[in-house]
């Protein structure tokens, strides 16, 4: 019996380095990958692969995607301020903003998403692997036409495993240090003759390798479990069924991130002071402070608590849902095949946590708070049609249709800047002062017994559709051409509150009263006194001259992308040993409407344009701060031209044989999606947004090599992967002192565009510096020895290592993530119905911080215009022992 007319017995070597010796036992010319939509021997695919095989995954115990990306150095795992912000770099180009650069999908269906409020892909990808992954391929390069709307600069697919042709049940268990436990197996079976079943599932729990300091509870730890079955069935010989339904509930605590004491102090000019570039000193009472991250715990991890309960913030939970049917027929009258991939995702997550990451005591005596509150829905559905063209000639044909649309809900009860502001709590008014006392919870109380909620619920739907074609010439002589091309239409909808209170909360009256310019005051989004006393708003003079407006307003946007992503491949199979292969292509990232969380608001436009005494006046001001609203959040598609030269290699000798593979790349960006930082003159807030900086260029080598020793049983893997990064233009026009701090030069830039007259913002460039996340040096190395024992019973002892240099956490070129290098090592017993591993992760026990993130600060003491901030570090694993176990019946 056959499910799906798989040829894939398949083994996969990983062409990027860290496969070990079970996973590359079969000769060479045995191994196979479906990278292309094709069954073909990875030495023949002209792509940059990486492929990772079911015992790889078992032995090293890979349990979700950071694990994944250990194994190519061009790929870099990033999770900065929450367990969804997972951001993949490819090759250089990290996911700032935007969509992720990176398309995930499982058995071939997209399951790509955008979390809302931070980058990358959520946490539809970054949960738990279950124990039916039978391999993973990794591409690198922009993959538009084969893997979809994501696959910008390159994909991750996971491929699960099919029913067994016969009775097979596994269970397996891992125990380690620091309190962690797992427990996982698989029961299958042929129903029929031509009908299967396989069950799966997992659980498991971890404490936790760090502690919050104040309340002793964990941090960094989770629990969960999740199942998944497939049903294979073939009711005809040309016809394969293969439905796939999964569920899992996961709970993951806060992550660990600790407070980086900076070691740099710099003063940012006052966006009105005197211009840097004539040689002044900085100007201004703003601090910013930078460095590189450092190592190991720099401040203890204190967290407060949810003013909601009095406890601990109970983290992120999430349970996920996820259901497949795979639908493959061969129909000989059309000289191909038909395939068929329906996808559908129901995800539910609430996350809870202290943003700041600080706390003094209990109850917490810190002046304010921003802590993260927030329920997420996401829901997915997908359709793809594919037809494979057999024909006997030299040309062969893959065309496809593909619908994709996701809607997306998020409710946030986050607090922002939480401060008790009134002049009898703080004694100061003004723009200079710096105010809070540690009254927050109190302030807060009744806003949260009320449920308020000033900007939620926010919707964003995403409608793809597109159609794509790949055409393979069999040129002769061992010349290959292959012209792809997807061409893609997607509408991008957001629905949110627009808070009014971040442009105007009040409205002038006409009392007598002397106006300027500004005509407007704000409470700034903190709890005062409703309405807020005039003379307790910020450029607003004192007197009784302002009347409340409202302040909620559903605001509905959209965006739509029209483009193509082309590329063109041309490959020479010089002999049997020897492949060499050059390709361009495009990668489109679509245009967008920020999606960011919190309050933050978009820069607003002077109004003094407007008499908002007068009624009509004032419809006016609203319509035109919503237009300005839209055009503050969007930002444009992106894209990257990219160009490979490549080879394959493989030699057989006395020295054994080697595999060799190595890519020479150029990648052109334009229009890179970049989050940068922007203050409200009106409100004075300082808030993210995302632009398109002018162009990047990135230059890279991939080297890699496996080397099967003389040895029986011995071999080696290692690969390097080096990186030019430059941005080749990126201005920005900036009222943000943090950001004018960093970049050290300032062309004063007027409220109205001009260079004469009121002087607030500045022009700044990061023209000639390095893109962020990108080290420059990445490099990882293997080892495995296996060897008989008695009987059939095996031993084996392996060792692997990733190495990266440092990076720039920031597109300023000022905070850095340290170079490091983590070994793991294995040892083990195994025999064909059972398996036992000792192992020892992060031998050395390296500190290393390796994510992290920089967020205003709100749990110090109030700056204005804009607050400090502070570098918040994801601390890594520490050293842990353990051992891991398997039975198969």
């Amino acid at each position: 019996m056959s499910y799906g007319r798989s040829k894939s017995t398949v083994i996969l070597l990983t062409a990027a380095l860290s496969i070990l010796a079970t996973d590359i036992a079969l000769a060479i010319d045995e191994i196979v990958v479906t990278t292309r939509k094709l069954e073909e021997n990875l030495q023949d695919v002209p792509i940059a692969i990486t492929a990772i095989g079911e015992q790889t995954l078992k032995r090293t115990g890979s349990k979700g995607l950071e694990d994944i990306t250990k194994f190519s150095p061009s790929f870099i795992f990033d999770q900065n301020s929450a367990q969804k912000d997972v951001r993949i770099a490819v090759r250089g180009l990290s996911a700032t903003r935007g969509r992720s650069n990176v398309a995930f999908l499982v058995d071939g269906i997209d399951v790509t998403s955008e979390a809302i409020g931070t980058a990358g892909a959520g946490l539809l990808t970054s949960q738990r692997l279950l124990s039916d992954v039978q391999r993973v391929e990794a591409v690198k390069g922009p993959q538009s036409a084969l893997y979809g709307r994501a696959a910008f600069a390159g994909a991750i697919n996971y491929v699960t495993k099919n029913a067994p042709d016969e009775f097979e049940a596994t269970i397996g268990t891992e125990i380690a240090t620091q309190s962690e436990t797992s427990f996982n197996g698989s029961i299958g079976a042929p129903i029929t003759d031509n009908f299967g079943f396989l069950l799966n599932g997992y659980i498991f729990d971890n404490e936790g390798q760090y502690n919050n300091v104040i309340s002793g509870s964990s941090l960094g730890g989770g629990k969960g479990q999740g199942a998944a079955l497939t049903l294979n069935f073939d009711p005809l010989d040309n016809l394969s069924l293969k439905a796939r339904v999964e569920y899992t509930d996961e709970e993951y605590d806060d992550l660990p991130r600790v407070r980086y004491l900076d070691d740099v102090t710099v003063f940012a000019p006052n966006p009105g002071g005197p211009a840097l570039n004539n040689g002044d000193p900085f100007q201004g009472d703003y601090v910013s402070s930078f460095g590189s991250v450092g190592n190991g715990p720099i401040l203890p991890l204190r967290r407060g608590e949810n003013p909601r309960t009095g406890t601990d913030y109970e983290g992120t939970s999430q349970e996920l849902f996820r259901a497949s049917l795979v639908a493959e027929w061969d129909v000989e009258a059309i000289n191909g095949s038909l395939k068929s991939l329906t996808g559908y995702v129901d995800s539910k997550t609430h996350e809870e946590y202290d943003w700041d990451a600080n706390a003094i005591g209990r109850p917490d005596q810190i002046t304010g708070t921003h802590d993260i509150y927030n329920d997420d829905t996401v829901e997915i559905f997908s359709q793809e049609i594919r037809y494979q063209s057999e024909f006997d000639g030299p040309v062969n044909v893959i065309v496809g249709a593909n619908y994709w649309t996701q809607k997306r809900v998020q409710t946030e009860q986050g607090l922002l800047g939480a401060m008790n502001l009134s002049p009898e709590n703080s004694g100061c008014v003004g723009q200079d002062c710096i105010v809070g006392l540690p009254t927050w919870q109190e302030d807060f109380a009744p806003w949260l017994e009320s449920g308020q909620n000033f900007r939620d619920p926010r919707l964003v739907e995403d409608d793809h559709k597109s159609i794509y074609m790949s055409l393979n010439w069999d040129i002769g002589d061992g010349w290959k051409a292959t012209l792809e091309n997807r061409y893609t239409r997607e509408v991008f909808d957001q629905e949110r509150t627009v808070w009014l209170g971040q442009f105007f909360t009040l409205k002038l009256t006409d009392q007598g009263c002397s106006f300027t310019t500004e005509v407007v005051c704000t409470t700034s989004g903190f709890i005062n006194d409703t309405p807020p006393d005039p003379a307790n708003c910020f450029n607003f003079p004192a007197g009784p001259c302002a009347e409340p407006v409202p302040q909620n307003v559903r605001k509905s946007s959209q965006v739509k992308s029209d483009f193509n992503a082309p590329k063109f491949t041309l490959d020479w199979a010089v002999n049997d040993d020897a492949m060499v292969y050059f390709s361009v292509g495009k990668g489109v990232k679509p245009a967008g409407l920020d999606v960011l969380g919190g309050g933050g608001p978009p820069v607003s436009t002077a109004l003094g344009q407007f008499d908002l005494r007068d009624a009509e006046q004032f419809e006016e001001a609203k319509q035109f701060v919503y237009s300005e609203y839209d055009k503050e959040r969007e930002f444009e598609s992106e894209e990257m031209w990219a160009y490979e030269l490549g080879s394959k290699l493989q030699f057989e000798g006395a020295l054994g044989d080697l595999i060799f593979n190595n890519a020479f790349f150029f990648q052109d960006y334009s229009d890179k999606q970049v989050s940068v930082r922007v203050v409200d003159p009106i409100t004075n807030l300082t808030a993210r947004k995302t632009e398109n900086a002018g162009s990047a260029e990135v230059w890279g080598v991939e080297l890699e090599t496996t080397w099967f020793t003389p040895v029986e049983g011995l071999f080696f893997t290692a690969g390097y992967t080096w990186l030019d990064t430059e941005y080749v233009k990126f201005d920005e026009v900036t009222s943000s002192s943090n950001t004018i701090a960093k970049l050290g030069d300032c062309i004063p830039v007027n409220k109205f565009g001009g260079t004469d007259g009121v002087l607030d913002k500045c022009l700044v460039s990061r023209a000639g510096l390095e893109l962020e996340r990108a080290p420059q040096h990445a490099a990882t190395v293997t080892g495995s020895y296996t060897a008989p024992l008695v009987g059939n019973l095996e031993w084996f002892l392996e060792g692997d290592a990733q190495y990266q240099s440092d990076r720039w956490a920031d597109a300023e070129n000022t905070s850095k993530f340290d170079s490091f290098w983590k070994a793991n090592f294995r040892v083990g017993l195994e025999s064909d119905s059972w398996e036992v591993i000792l192992f020892v992760d992060n031998a050395f026990d390296d500190d290393t911080i390796t994510s992290g993130s920089e967020i205003p600060d709100f749990s110090e003491p109030l700056t204005f215009p804009a607050p400090a901030f502070v570098t918040l570090g994801v601390m890594p694993d520490k050293r842990q022992y353990g051992l891991r176990a398997s039975y198969t019946f």
